[in-house]
């Protein structure tokens, strides 16, 4: 089973945060550590020293922008676009006008 630890940046929020990463965490069946509140370097440290194996945040803001490891994705192209409404193979402008 997989250990989790929940970081909330600030425990204003802490009931309303906490209880969605509970959630998250028990559909994904992981088992939680513990609720890291305000200290980013010690949620992470958990997890740098094999106490956990995923940090679990609410919102993405909630990650510190100068975290360490870095996650960047520089290939956007494997996330879907949807195409163009008049897409397809007769382009808008030649197909014929629809008949009463």
């Amino acid at each position: 089973m997989t250990l989790a630890v929940i970081f909330i940046p600030a425990a204003a929020h802490l009931a309303t945060y906490a209880s969605q990463c509970l959630e998250y965490c028990a559909e994904r069946g992981y088992q939680v550590a513990g609720v890291v509140t305000s200290d980013w370097a010690a949620a992470a440290g958990i997890v740098m020293s094999h106490g956990a194996g995923v940090l679990v945040v609410a919102r993405p803001d909630h990650l510190d922008p100068d975290r360490e490891p870095r996650t960047e994705v520089v290939d956007h192209s494997t996330t879907p676009v949807a195409p163009p409404r008049n897409a397809g193979p007769v382009p808008h402008r030649q197909r014929r006008p629809n008949q009463i």
